[in-house]
């Protein structure tokens, strides 16, 4: 089976540690976010706001005979939202506990305890709480998710409640939970699950009972039916993509909505106990735990101090992307969604946050031979590393997953991104032991470690695109591009990813996201005509570009 990281068709959820360095201001226009989210792709993409009491509207679209999109209405265009949805799980909990149904304390034993027969104990005693806050040390994705899984146009179609009690009753964790926070498609998936069983209605039933009808949102569903042709066609990069239904995952990721429905269920949260949620809105917005440098709540992100956070989630399936934005202390919302996987929405998500959070900057000299002081992996849990690569005279930093991005001193032992980050060095001995990474108005802390650091931040872009291309394997095909120095690899119906170049063997490149490895061949005359993809065993493909 594939290693689950790299290949899984999953609900991605954002988590850049930064993007660009321009910022595009929140009070920009709403046409300028939806052209920006869409960029040169084919698709749709619209965005809207909540602001000073009144919504605005923008909807643009790009492509051969792909009309402009409706941005409200009974006849809106419908996008899926993916993980957002999780937000509306994290509110049907929110409810249940109100209620008494539920408490967040329960554990799958009790709670499942005539539906499932659990052959660990450490699975059996996972609380509600653990699921809610992806601290449960449930994986992304089952583990009998199998390889045709993966490939499949709608990979999470067929996966049903029987199932997932069978998978949930054998599975083996790393806990006792809780465990660090690891982002988890099949825990919400179980959590979707035991509040359909404990109510006995499909969880997108109790969506529409419990918020859509309270709220008015008349334009959120799970299976379109009769409104299929009003779904926002579906792209990754210039391909078509496809729909995802789904069955027992469908409170990770299943709903399908429009920006204005979103604007209704962002105001609805903000209106507290007062509003047509009640009690329960307030509560869903109560951080449980620590989560990518910042809290999480209900299911929704918190970042920012206390006194002025920012609630947020996106959403991505095979073919869109999706970000809600809540901002309490200007009671704002901020609603985009695109049909294009390779659209730009979750970069902008990021944007926004930095731009609420910027870091102190200054000018410092530092003399480019004590760079390597700095040089090293410094681990912030085992999901996630911050990366410092000294080059050419300039100090070079990456979180898991993400491209490098240089540097500039800003004073003793610190270093910035402009205002977009901050890395502050701490020393113990004299030596340099740990960093605090500044960003989105919270901090991550690494410890350094004796782990390998890439051979280079970046190479030369002519070196660079002897790779660049595709290449065709037996069921998929991988797309290899390069920016700003850097090269990344993409799988069909999956994210991009940076790798980079392993110390001591040419052409041969490494993901940080997991355990795998690429090796480019060459042909006699030296160009490069496929690629070997070391994972769990190799797989070969050829160059077809």
């Amino acid at each position: 089976m594939f290693t689950r990281m790299l290949f899984a068709c999953a609900l991605f959820a954002a988590s850049a540690v930064l993007a660009q360095p321009a910022v595009m201001p929140l009070a920009a226009p709403m046409e300028q976010f939806a052209r920006e989210a869409l960029g040169t792709q084919p698709g749709m993409a619209v965005a809207a706001a909540w602001r000073g009491g009144k919504a605005s509207f923008a909807g643009v679209s790009a492509g051969s005979n792909i009309p402009a999109p409706a941005t409200k209405g009974p006849n809106a265009t419908l996008f899926e939202i993916g993980s957002i949805s999780k937000v509306f799980t994290g509110l049907l909990l929110a409810q249940a506990v109100e209620a008494g149904d539920l408490r967040l304390d329960d554990t799958l034993g009790l709670v499942l305890r005539d539906k499932v027969h659990f052959a660990h104990s450490e699975v059996a005693a996972v609380t509600v709480r653990q699921l809610v806050t992806h601290t449960s040390c449930l994986p992304r994705l089952p583990p009998d998710f199998t390889k045709q899984d993966y490939v499949r146009e709608s990979p999470y179609r067929s996966y049903d409640r029987a199932r997932m009690w069978t998978t949930l009753g054998a599975l083996k964790i790393d806990g006792p939970a809780p465990c660090e926070a690891r982002y988890s498609n099949f825990a919400f998936g179980v959590l979707g699950e035991i509040l359909s069983e404990r109510y006995g209605k499909p969880w997108a039933e109790l969506v529409r009972e419990r918020i859509a009808v309270p709220l008015g949102m008349r334009n959120t569903v799970q299976v379109l039916g009769e409104h299929a042709q009003r779904l926002a066609p579906p792209f990754s990069g210039a391909t078509p993509a496809s729909p995802w239904d789904m069955q027992a995952f469908a409170g990770a990721g299943a709903l399908r909505s429009t920006p204005e429905d979103l604007l209704l269920f962002g105001r609805g949260i903000l209106a507290g106990r007062q509003g047509p949620l009640g009690p329960a809105a307030e509560r869903v917005l109560t951080p449980l735990a620590s989560m990518d440098g910042g809290k999480i709540g209900y299911a929704i992100r918190v970042n920012g101090p206390p006194e002025r956070p920012t609630y947020s989630h996106t959403g991505g399936t095979g073919g869109y992307r999706s970000l809600l934005l809540l901002m309490p202390d200007t009671a704002e919302v901020v609603a985009l969604v695109a049909s294009n996987a390779e659209s730009s929405v979750w970069r902008m998500a990021n944007d926004m946050l930095v731009a609420r959070y910027p870091v102190d900057n200054g000018s410092f000299s530092l003399a480019p031979d004590r760079l390597g002081e700095y040089v090293g992996v410094f681990r912030e849990s085992r999901q996630n590393a911050l990366t410092f690569v000294a080059q050419d005279g300039r100090l070079y930093f990456r979180g898991t997953g993400q491209p490098f991005i240089a540097l500039t001193p800003s004073g003793p032992d610190t270093f910035n991104y402009g205002t977009r980050g901050k890395g502050v060095f701490e020393r113990e001995g004299g030596k340099v032991k740990t960093v605090r990474w500044l960003v989105r108005g919270g901090e991550r802390l690494g410890q350094l470690t004796g782990e390998p650091v890439p051979a280079a931040a970046t190479l030369p872009r002519e070196q660079l695109q002897a790779y660049v291309g595709r290449y065709r394997a037996p069921k998929f095909d991988f797309m290899v591009t390069d920016a700003d120095g850097q090269l990344a690899v993409q799988l069909t119906g999956q994210d991009r990813f940076p790798v980079y170049p392993v110390a001591g063997q040419s052409d041969r490149f490494a993901w940080d996201i997991v355990a795998a490895e690429v090796q480019f061949e060459r042909d006699t005359g030296g160009g490069v005509r496929g690629l070997v993809l070391h994972q769990n065993g190799r797989i070969r493909a050829e160059r077809v570009d």
